[in-house]
C-alpha cells in the first residue's frame, strides 16, 4: 500500500454550542509513521462490519463534498486545500445538528492493489494511563484506532472508471454521529436487492470453501445460513451481516462479516434479500432446453442419492401427484 497525502484537522465543539475549526497549517509528512496509521485505519475500516456500500448523491447543490474531491483529482487545487474546503463544509453541517459534537477528521489518500482511494474518518482522543521512564503514573490521551467512530471510503478508481457502481462505502458509529457525517460525505445507498443478495451469496461460497474443509459441515451450515435468510425474505425483513456470521460461526462470530464486507465483495450490513438468488443459497438448481432439476441441498443424502462413479441421481419417496402425471403419460 502506498500512501500518498495525509493530514488531520480538529473541530472544537460542544453539545448544543457553536464549532470553531481548528486547522492544520500544511499537509503531514509521509513517513513511516504516517504509513503505518493510515494502514492501521485502513484495517480498522475494513474490520467494520456495518459498512454500508453507496454512491454520491445526484444533488450536487446538495451535496458539495463530490465537487471538492474533484477539483482535487482535477488538479485545480492541492490537498491541502481541498482538506480546508471540505472542514468548512463540514461545521456547515455539524452547526445545523445542535447536539454534535467535534473531533479530529483525518483525510487520507492512498494506493492499494492498484485502486486510488481516499479516507475520511473522524477520530476522538481517549483518556487512559501510562508510566514514564521514572515510573511515575500519568494520563496518557491516544486515538483508538481499532473503534473509527465514523469514517466514508471513496474508491477512486471506480469513481473515475467504467464501473462506477458502489464506489463509495460508509462505516457507521452512533446513529447521530453517523447522520450528519453521512451528510456531509453525500453518502446514498445504491445497491439493488438482486445485486447485494448475489454479492452476498458469493461471498459465502468463497467464505464456505475456504473456512470448512468437511463437505458435509460445510453443507450444514449452508443450509442453517439458507433457512435464516429465507424466512427473512418470506417476512420482508433485512438481512443482517453480523447476524449470519454469527450463525456461521459462533466462536468466531465477526469472520464471516468482515470477509463478506471487504472491497472484494462489498455486502452491506444490512440488505433486503432477494427472493430467487437467495434461494439459489440453499439449493441445486440446473435447467437446460429439456430438463430443469431444482432440489434443496437438505435433501440430499435423504430423498435424493447422488452416485458420483455412475453419474446418476435417484429420487426417492417420489409424491403421488408426481407419480401420477408420469403414470398418465407413460401408459
Amino acid at each position: 500500500m502506498q500512501v500518498t497525502d495525509l493530514i488531520v484537522h480538529r473541530i472544537v465543539k460542544e453539545a448544543y454550542s457553536a464549532s470553531s475549526l481548528e486547522l492544520r497549517e500544511e499537509v503531514l509528512l509521509v513517513d513511516g509513521t504516517a504509513k503505518e496509521f493510515v494502514q492501521e485505519m485502513r484495517r480498522a475500516y475494513n474490520k467494520k462490519s456495518n459498512v454500508i456500500y453507496g454512491v454520491f448523491d445526484d444533488n450536487v447543490d446538495s451535496y458539495p463534498f463530490q465537487t471538492m474531491v474533484r477539483a482535487l483529482l482535477d488538479g485545480g487545487e492541492d490537498f491541502y486545500s481541498f482538506s480546508c474546503r471540505a472542514m468548512s463544509h463540514y461545521m456547515a453541517v455539524i452547526d445545523e445538528v445542535g447536539a454534535a459534537t467535534g473531533g479530529y477528521v483525518v483525510f487520507g489518500r492512498y494506493n492499494d492493489q492498484a485502486e486510488d482511494y481516499l479516507l475520511c474518518t473522524m477520530l476522538n482522543d481517549t483518556a487512559g494511563y501510562a508510566f514514564d521512564n521514572d515510573l511515575n503514573l500519568k494520563e496518557n490521551f491516544h486515538l483508538e484506532l481499532n473503534k473509527l467512530q465514523v469514517a466514508s471510503r471513496l474508491n477512486i478508481t471506480k469513481w473515475e472508471g467504467e464501473s462506477a457502481d458502489n464506489h463509495l462505502s460508509f462505516a457507521s458509529g452512533t446513529k447521530d454521529v453517523s447522520q450528519y457525517f453521512k451528510r456531509f460525505v453525500g453518502c446514498t445507498s445504491n445497491t439493488p436487492s438482486k445485486l447485494a443478495s448475489e454479492r452476498f451469496k458469493r461471498a459465502l461460497t468463497d467464505f464456505l470453501n475456504s473456512e470448512f474443509d468437511d463437505p458435509e459441515e460445510r453443507d450444514s451450515v449452508r443450509v442453517r445460513v439458507f433457512e435464516h435468510c429465507r424466512e427473512k425474505v418470506s417476512k420482508r425483513s433485512p438481512i443482517h451481516l453480523d447476524t449470519v456470521s454469527h450463525l456461521i460461526d459462533d466462536e468466531r462470530p465477526e469472520a464471516f462479516s468482515e470477509f463478506a464486507a471487504g472491497q472484494e465483495y462489498g455486502v452491506d450490513s444490512q440488505f433486503s434479500g432477494h427472493g430467487a438468488v437467495i434461494r439459489g443459497i440453499g439449493h441445486f438448481r440446473y435447467k437446460s432446453s429439456r430438463l430443469t432439476i431444482d432440489f434443496e441441498q437438505g435433501l440430499l443424502g435423504d430423498q435424493v442419492h447422488y452416485d458420483d462413479a455412475e453419474g446418476t441421481l435417484t429420487i426417492t419417496d417420489v409424491p403421488e401427484i408426481l407419480r401420477d402425471q408420469i403414470r398418465s403419460v407413460a401408459t
